[in-house]
């Protein structure tokens, strides 16, 4: 599954542009992202021709695939989360159904990939804004990252200390992998 986030349609004619972004949050799989994009495509090709405008149209990033999780391989980082005093409110044990648009979906095809989240803020705020940059920040924002670099290196250390672990996480994932 693809997730797409922000579609910015931009019509230019002579001197004047005219920009139409429209705020979509929408998870489609590859074949349907390619039948939706020649559609939009199409549609971008007749506003512009109807109204003598001319459009540029494409993607703005390399295509992000879907992210494959490895709920073994998150369990050993909650194992080490566990052993820290880390207010469980702070922590989301949830699988990612989705992450947003980012490439660890395109390294999580190849190889086994966590990307866990702890809170940098006493309440939500949104990605990529001015609340999330100045929580992160702040004093809870750099704890957060110090907490969180060393639970990675010991979920590390887990795994590769560990070849039946290993193992697990690598053929859950291969598995994952094949099922999508």
């Amino acid at each position: 599954m693809i997730r797409l986030k922000n579609i910015n349609v931009m019509f230019q004619q002579g001197k004047s542009t005219i920009h139409a972004v429209k705020d979509v949050d929408l998870t489609i799989d590859k074949e349907t992202l390619d039948q939706v994009y020649d559609k939009v495509e199409n549609i971008v090709k007749g506003a512009a021709l109807a109204t003598g405008a001319t459009y540029e149209f494409g993607l703005f990033q390399n295509a992000v695939d879907n992210t494959v999780t490895t709920p073994s391989f998150d369990k050993v980082f909650f194992k080490e989360l566990e052993k820290t005093d880390v207010p469980a409110k702070d922590i989301d044990f949830s699988e990612p159904k989705s992450v947003g648009s980012s490439d660890v979906g395109n390294i999580s095809q190849v190889v086994p990939t966590i990307q866990p989240t702890l809170s940098i803020s006493d309440d939500y705020i949104a990605g990529h804004s001015v609340e999330f940059r100045e929580a992160a920040k702040s004093d809870k924002g750099f704890a957060a990252i110090g907490i969180t670099a060393a639970l990675l290196a010991k979920t590390a250390l887990d795994v590769i200390s560990d070849p039946e672990l290993l193992h697990k996480i690598k053929a859950e994932h291969k598995e994952r992998v094949e099922k999508q």
